[in-house]
């Protein structure tokens, strides 16, 4: 089983809704993505993001900098987990020979530029990843890196979690999950549409084909939502 597309979600949706029809359909076709990018959040986050790996070209506007400060070029990133020092430009995730830098705080990579202590090493160690402030959107979520030592003749290849992409009928049209978890993307969807062109009894039996993974996470998000609980909890704490 493939990974469903947006057009086939968006026929998924309808179906579950009984109301897949040309004329007087329930919702348009800006209604329905909504609802579908609504899901897929929900199913993207129970999912765990998926991992990508990327030559640091792709990641980065330089390398081999004197200084040990490159900029980023992806706006997507939401969560930087590893990155190698390599010394082969193209290289994506790490092969033989490229090591693993450490992560590390600004404030340490700052006092290491300026410690005598440290002694001499012939490429980076660590490494701290700051997202940058901004107010524009095509910058929003650039990360700016910082590695220690700042030696010259080697390549960031970067592991990082992406943010979550909406998914289109046109540019991007596939989600960023497996075969079974796009399913559920549908399905959740049509459950939220149901209640609103009067058919809410279809709800159960819309919930009843949904993974347990994606119906477990959506019944501990409608707990907390609808409970005080983590507030007495966050309270007794402090």
């Amino acid at each position: 089983m493939a990974v469903l597309t947006f057009s086939a979600l968006q026929n998924l949706f309808l179906d579950e809704l009984q109301a897949n029809v040309a004329t007087d359909a329930p919702f348009t076709a800006a209604e329905i993505a909504r609802f579908l990018n609504d899901a897929y959040a929900d199913v993207w986050e129970a999912s765990g993001g998926a991992i990508k790996n990327v030559a640091s070209a792709t990641a980065w506007t330089s390398a081999q900098t004197a200084t040990g400060v490159v900029t980023g070029i992806l706006t997507d990133i939401r969560e930087i987990t590893r990155i190698w020092a390599s010394t082969t430009s193209a290289i994506v995730g790490v092969s033989s020979g490229d090591n693993e830098l450490d992560r590390a705080e600004l404030s340490m990579i700052q006092w290491l530029r300026k410690s005598a202590l440290t002694g001499a090493y012939d490429r980076p160690k660590c490494y701290a990843a700051t997202r940058l402030a901004t107010v524009t959107p095509s910058s929003v979520g650039i990360h700016r890196l910082d590695y220690w030592p700042s030696v010259t003749g080697y390549y960031l290849p970067t592991e990082y979690i992406p943010q979550l992409t909406e998914i289109d009928s046109v540019t991007v049209t596939t989600p960023d999950v497996n075969d079974i978890e796009s399913r559920d993307i549908g399905l959740l969807a049509a459950a939220r549409g149901a209640p609103l062109i009067g058919r809410a009894e279809l709800v159960p039996s819309i919930m009843a084909r949904v993974t347990s993974k994606a119906g477990l996470a959506i019944i501990r998000k409608r707990a907390a939502m609808l409970s005080g609980d983590q507030d007495r909890e966050e309270a007794t704490i402090q």
